[in-house]
């Protein structure tokens, strides 16, 4: 828990980053997403200097000359997976505070969008974490809420991993009808 109070305002950022750059479907993020997020978490540059220093982070200039100023260069996270986590991680964050409807609006926008897949699985694993009921509910009724897939196999599907995530916990709402239906479906 020391760790993730030491580096609170680098992980925000991170997360931050992360989730805006899966919200835009894109991979390498322009300096320009990386400006708007560090004003917008009011950020300060020695803060995304450190992020930049653990290594999830690496920057890509492809103009005809380079730059040493970070702030003007592209960036990726290393790997695809850290940047579906730190996603998550601000949308779990999103739940667990009062711009909880920010968080239900992705997932109504997004819930069977196959490219986001991975963000909602470590989501549900990192709210049962939390122990945060009230986030866990709101995950998971806006999970099962409108809208649904024409013909339900996504909603089946996600709705499988997820609980696969949770390792069906108790805490999960509506478990036991979900594994009735999945049941069914076989």
């Amino acid at each position: 828990m020391e760790v993730y109070e030491k580096c609170h305002s680098e992980l925000t950022f991170l997360e931050t980053l992360a989730f805006e750059g899966m919200t835009s479907n894109t991979i390498i993020l322009r300096k320009e997403l990386l400006q708007k997020v560090m004003h917008n978490i009011g950020c300060m540059s020695d803060i995304y200097s450190d992020a930049l220093h653990i290594g999830i982070l690496k920057s890509f200039d492809n103009g005809p000359t380079g730059t040493q100023i970070q702030l003007d260069k592209n960036h990726y996270f290393i790997h695809l997976s850290l940047q579906e986590f730190f996603a998550a991680r601000h949308l779990a964050r999103l739940l667990n505070s009062t711009t909880r409807d920010i968080g239900i609006q992705f997932i109504e926008n997004h819930k069977y969008d196959k490219r986001l897949q991975l963000v909602f699985i470590f989501a549900s694993g990192l709210l049962i974490q939390s122990e945060n009921k009230q986030a866990i509910h709101t995950f998971w009724d806006t999970i099962y809420g409108d809208p649904h897939d024409l013909v339900g196999i996504r909603h089946m599907q996600l709705v499988t991993v997820c609980l696969d995530e949770t390792q069906c916990d108790s805490e999960v709402p509506h478990r036991s009808q979900s594994i009735s239906l999945l049941l069914n479906w076989i």
